[in-house]
């Protein structure tokens, strides 16, 4: 995130608006109200019965591997793959389950955004096998739509 925040900081227009900011704004959760437009399109699906508290550094992360993804910045865009999948590996990074497994779900779509369908399926198992309620119908909603797509793309061919 650093070289991120440093490439950021040389756009002066963005500095004159974002980085004043940073000064006011620090916090460990992002929360998104029930069918809230804010919410990039890829997570709407997370948004329709309720609301989504998403671990910040996971949501910063998914979004750098959003605007990567929509630039066609094919490595950069892998990396901030890699990025997320480590943060949401490691054990000391996010504790609280509910957010482990929305990242999981981030990790899942981000997966299959790239391609990696197999990918997605176990990001998307993993949210399931962390979460008693909410999330698991989310993740069970995920891997469905997942096998839709798997199946379509078969008849297809």
């Amino acid at each position: 995130m650093y070289n991120t925040y440093r490439e950021l900081y040389h756009v002066k227009s963005f500095r004159k608006r974002f980085f004043p900011l940073l000064k006011v704004v620090r916090s460990e959760a992002v929360i998104f109200q029930l069918k809230s437009t804010l919410i990039p399109p890829e997570l709407q699906m997370e948004v329709e019965n309720t609301q989504l508290v998403l671990h910040s550094t996971t949501f910063t992360q998914f979004l750098s591997f959003l605007c990567h993804y929509r630039l066609n910045n094919f490595s950069k865009h892998r990396e901030s793959l890699r990025e997320l999948q480590n943060t949401i590996e490691k054990p000391d990074r996010i504790r609280e389950l509910t957010s482990k497994a929305l990242s999981y779900i981030c990790l899942g779509i981000a997966f299959q955004l790239h391609g990696d369908k197999d990918s997605a399926d176990i990001a998307f198992l993993q949210a399931y096998e962390l979460e008693s309620c909410g999330v698991k119908e989310v993740a069970l909603k995920r891997l469905r739509w997942l096998e839709l797509l798997q199946h379509n793309s078969f008849n297809v061919k």
